[in-house]
């Protein structure tokens, strides 16, 4: 490919990883401003642009390529790419061809250890104009304008690229996510929750408290770290507090008690009322308890009124500190992008079909990325692997931040669930063969005898194993109705055995007949009808795909299908009749 000629040149391309997009901006203006041509991917590349193709272009014109050095970036393939196809001229006919800028204490590879690096992790800005200017030697009489520094000036001048903030210092949260994507509407949510007004005296009011609920695997935890990120600058304390048990929450709360430079070592209910005094007097923290498990353990570990309380759970019950920020899946958009940040090759077609197989669930779109990218498959050979062996589909691969992934998270909930309550994990297991869509219920009782739903048990029961559902985020309940994720369904059915499936399925059959819509031939009914219809066709499709299956199907189920076809045939439906098997199955006697 032709470089160009030299109109076409430019001074720097700078590589960068998706977390230090602040950083590399600020950069980007510091050079245009001294003079010097810059091309910067989020500034010059249109949505739509070929990646791969770009960068390749983007490396032949620059003269230099300026990398961004951080923690993140040697976690990037891409900007590892950009930095690889540049090294072996840097370190031969073309010296001097890179230009490591240091942004954060990480380690440099070895390979890179050698390159003189502009240094500027823990510099205020002046300093660092300073460093980023003589280190890229700007040539005699180039004059050089800086930007607003938001954290010396109130002023904020617009059209300019702030510099970025320092880490508070007192500071223990997790490493951003570089590929963090989406989900601006949440994090102002969680800015205007967590940042209260001045009363009218100008004092500080109460405590913030911020409750986050929503299934495992929808980013609660990315949320919690993306927004301190972002918000460095409005606290002088942020503590990272894992809560998934009050041993631990107890031993994260010590070590912060030992950051502030209070005694440690008395008892921890001692070191934690230090702790509570020391932040009551100041309102510059924020606390973040990470996997709250039991909301009502941690009356012990509330912290006073006076900064800010993060929390993240599965457990709705956490609604009784606060109201509810409800997590949910992502928006199409955000699953496309997150799945062609992380695999690139895909078409937004392409991407589109895996987001909708995964239902958006955000743990499940990294996961399916990263598998894609290290394996190469075709989409139409993955979609096929995650429908018929979901647990090897990259569902059971480990983050590169730690987390453990989807399969993990459904069996260690599952497992909790079969202890804490059967009753309730036979249910779950009988959801799993339903539609992923709600399923009313309604106890069985003589008061509830008039009310339409499956019946699980009585109303002790039905409320049981509904909370311990919930509880465990394996489950929505809006109502009367309870939902649960397709691709978790999809890992419960394939954590159960062959005959184990055929058992369960013909029981979720069962349920759903203990639903009674009523006459389908009456239009008062259709709602009923509707509301049941997806659960009795994925019920019977199932059946009929697998003709080998030894365990009858139950008779009520079987009139429940006739009822429901009845039902669509009345209400105009024949083409969504169609495919119900009912003229499929054998006629029994019964069916007369």
């Amino acid at each position: 490919m032709d470089s160009g000629g030299a109109a076409d040149r430019i001074d720097f391309f700078i590589s960068h990883a998706g977390a230090d997009q602040q950083w590399a901006e600020w950069i980007g203006q510091q050079l245009i401003d001294a003079g010097y041509t810059v091309e910067l991917d989020v500034w010059h590349w249109a949505a739509g642009t070929h990646f791969v193709a770009a960068m390749q272009a983007a490396l032949e014109r620059a003269d230099r390529v300026l990398a961004v050095y951080s923690a993140a970036y040697f976690s990037h393939a891409y900007a590892q790419a950009e930095h690889t196809s540049t090294f072996a001229s840097a370190v031969t006919d073309r010296p001097g061809r890179i230009v490591p800028v240091r942004i954060d204490e990480c380690n440099v590879p070895e390979l890179y250890a050698p390159l003189i690096r502009i240094e500027l992790a823990g510099v205020d800005e002046a300093d660092a104009v300073r460093r980023l200017l003589k280190g890229v030697l700007p040539a005699p009489g180039q004059h050089t304008k800086l930007a607003e520094f938001p954290g010396v000036s109130a002023r904020t001048v617009a059209g300019e690229v702030e510099f970025p903030r320092q880490l508070p210092p007192v500071w223990n949260v997790p490493a951003r996510n570089p590929f963090f994507t989406g989900r601006e509407g949440f994090l102002a949510t969680l800015e205007h929750r967590l940042r209260r007004a001045a009363d009218e005296r100008g004092q500080s009011g109460p405590v913030a408290v911020v409750p986050m609920q929503g299934m495992g695997g929808v980013g609660k935890t990315q949320l919690a770290v993306e927004y301190a990120h972002r918000h460095t600058s409005d606290y002088q304390a942020v503590w990272w507090v894992n809560a998934d048990n009050l041993t631990v929450a107890t031993a994260g709360l010590v070590d912060l008690a030992a950051a502030l430079s209070l005694p440690t070592d008395g008892l921890p209910s001692t070191v934690l009322r230090l702790l509570w005094a020391a932040l009551g007097a100041r309102t510059d923290w924020l606390l973040i308890y990470d996997n709250v498990d039991d909301p009502a353990g941690l009356a012990d570990l509330r912290p006073p009124e006076s900064g800010r309380l993060l929390l993240t759970s599965r457990n709705p019950t956490l609604g009784h500190l606060a109201a509810l920020v409800e997590v949910g899946e992502f928006d199409r958009e955000e699953s496309v992008a997150l799945l062609r940040r992380r695999c690139p090759a895909l078409s937004d077609l392409q991407a589109d079909r895996v987001a909708a197989a995964l239902g958006d669930l955000p743990l499940a779109v990294e996961q399916a990325g990263c598998f894609l990218t290290d394996t190469g498959l075709d989409v139409a050979d993955y979609l096929d692997l995650l429908a018929t062996r979901p647990e090897q589909a990259g569902l059971a691969d480990p983050t590169l931040d730690r987390h453990a992934g989807l399969v993990a998270v459904v069996a260690a909930s599952c497992t909790r669930l079969h202890a804490a309550s059967p009753i309730a994990a036979a249910f779950l297991d009988q959801l799993a063969f339903c539609a992923p869509e709600p399923l009313p219920l309604a106890p069985a009782a003589t008061s509830a005898a008039g009310r339409f739903g499956v019946r699980v048990g009585d109303t002790a029961t039905t409320a049981t194993v509904v909370r311990q559902i919930k509880s465990l985020g394996l489950a929505r309940h809006a109502g009367t109705a309870v939902q649960v994720h397709r691709l978790i369904q999809a890992l419960l059915r394939a954590r159960l055995p062959a005959d184990e499936q055929a058992r369960t399925h013909r029981a979720a059959q069962r349920l759903i007949a203990t639903a009674n819509p009523g006459d389908p031939n009456d239009p008062t009914s259709w709602s009923a009808y509707a509301t049941l219809t997806p659960h009795i066709q994925i019920l019977a499709n199932h059946q009929d795909s697998d003709p080998t299956d030894p365990i009858p199907e139950p008779d009520q189920f079987r009139a429940l299908l006739l009822a429901a076809a009845r039902y669509l045939h009345v209400s105009g439906q024949d083409p969504t009749g169609r495919h119900l098997p009912v003229c499929q199955s054998p006629v029994r006697h019964e069916d007369h």
